[in-house]
């Protein structure tokens, strides 16, 4: 029905930074239009591209102020902003209470708890975004219903992508998709 990468889940913010949504499409797509008019001011006022904690805070806030006042509708979105600053990269959940928090690793949406407890037993600190990319597609497959088919959607931020937000290679991704299928079905023979 729905044509192939056409429900977008992760959207780049600005040069170095990114934002993967999970819940309301409509509203997710708000508050990508908000970061990035939050990142475009901040860069024509300050000459430089904005600091991640600055942009988290800043949509934190804006999302809190929604569920303030009983005329607004809240919004129905958890946030995990990516950026790339000086100090390395860096996770940041803006969740729709208006609260915000950094990671190392993170999860949102349907299959959040079952992939968190999978992100606990990896080594983060240690891993390389190609072992990263392997890592999580095998786990968004672990925690994803079997009767629905999805779309495997996969974005970086790290040296290897010029420290700029983007998709995962396509030919990286297969790469992925199918070394996490292979893992899964040779754990499920070993039951």
């Amino acid at each position: 029905m729905l044509e192939q990468h056409s429900n977008r889940r992760t959207f780049p913010v600005d040069r170095h930074a990114g934002l993967a949504v999970a819940g309301v499409a409509a509203d997710g797509r708000s508050i990508v239009g908000r970061a990035m008019a939050e990142a475009n001011n901040y860069k024509s006022t300050y000459g430089e591209p904005i600091p991640g904690h600055v942009l988290a805070e800043r949509l934190a806030s804006y999302v809190h102020l929604f569920n303030l006042y009983w005329a607004y509708r809240p919004y129905g979105v958890a946030s995990l902003l990516a950026v790339y600053a000086r100090e390395g990269p860096q996770l940041y959940l803006v969740e729709p209470s208006g609260t915000m928090h950094r990671y190392f690793g993170a999860a949102v949406g349907k299959g959040r708890q079952g992939a968190k407890n999978e992100i606990e037993k990896l080594k983060l600190e240690e891993m390389t975004c190609r072992e990263g990319i392997n890592a999580v597609a095998k786990i968004l497959h672990q925690v994803h219903d079997e009767e629905k088919g999805f779309e495997l959607e996969l974005a970086w931020i790290c040296e290897e992508s010029g420290k700029q937000f983007q998709r995962v290679p396509q030919q990286l991704a297969d790469e992925a998709d199918a070394a996490a299928k292979a893992a899964l079905e040779a754990e499920d023979m070993d039951d």
